[in-house]
């Protein structure tokens, strides 16, 4: 071994030191390349503290990456012993860790036994109806049995009404009818139809009621007036400042929404064609 190092005593404010300068460390290199065994050892004298100074600190490396290679599941009853191996794929560069790749063989769980709970419409309801369906009860911690709140749009059953000059200030052109629901709910109205009048003197609104031509609003399109032709088209919104008693149907009632264009004013006369119009109502649930 060749020594390198030289050592020196120091008088410090905690006492006197012992120092070795560790600066520089040397191993021969033999003839066939290899160095020779060797190794470091920092020993004080007896009765002197001992000190290593800090090793340099490296550039920080990259983190590996472990991604699954393969998995095998294996029968419950497969005599093939479980298995796990990880193995490089991508090997470090010097812009990036290594990736490894895991391969995996595990069992199948047991199947488990068949359960015993049925569940039965009664278990919800004393008396269910068909056409209900299972919903989480207010509350949040148990089932209730209750009807779809879904519905579809109902057109007329019949053809839609025209008006002739000459006829009355409002006219009824189509009505659509709904059975009783097991909800409350409200009737949804569109449609749209155009207005020809003799003269521009004259304002007429399409207007949707409920069971009757002069019953609750339940949608108006407000016509612009002034002009020979206007197209109307309805907005399904109830008068503002409505209370939520208006064109509300409660549960197990019938309904029938009327479709009607009104004049509000002028002195001219107008007509309606069934060509021009379509109207058609859906039950909104509450």
């Amino acid at each position: 071994m060749q020594t390198l190092s030289e050592w020196r005593t120091e008088e410090r404010a905690d006492g006197t030191w012992f120092v070795v300068n560790l600066a520089e460390l040397g191993f021969r290199i033999e003839d066939n390349g290899t160095t020779s065994g060797a190794f470091m050892a920092v020993a004080a004298p007896r009765g002197i503290v001992g000190g290593m100074p800090a090793l340099l600190k490296g550039p920080p490396g990259f983190p590996i990456s472990l991604v699954l290679s393969s998995f095998i599941e294996l029968a419950e009853g497969d005599p093939t012993p479980a298995s796990a191996s990880i193995n490089i794929l991508t090997p470090a560069t010097d812009v990036s860790g290594p990736v490894y790749g895991l391969d995996l063989a595990l069992h199948a769980g047991a199947k488990g036994d068949d359960g015993t709970t049925v569940i039965s419409p009664t278990d919800y309801a004393e008396s269910p109806v068909s056409g209900q369906m299972l919903i989480v009860a207010p509350g949040g911690e148990t089932f209730a049995l209750a009807y779809q709140k879904v519905d579809g749009i109902y057109v007329p059953p019949a053809a839609i009404s025209s008006k002739t000059v000459g006829t009355d200030v409002n006219f009824t052109m189509a009505q659509v009818g709904f059975d009783a629901r097991p909800n409350v709910w409200y009737p949804e109205p569109v449609g749209e139809v155009t207005i020809e009048a003799t003269t521009t003197n004259i304002r007429v609104d399409l207007v949707a009621r409920l069971n009757a031509a002069d019953g609750d609003v339940l949608g108006r399109c407000s016509g612009v007036g002034g002009m020979l032709k206007e197209r109307l088209t309805l907005i399904p919104v109830r008068n503002p400042g409505a209370a939520d008693s208006v064109g509300r149907v409660d549960v197990g009632q019938s309904a029938t929404v009327f479709f009607c264009v009104e004049k509000q004013s002028g002195t001219a006369q107008y007509t309606v064609s069934n060509s021009t119009a379509r109207f058609g109502a859906k039950a909104v649930y509450v």
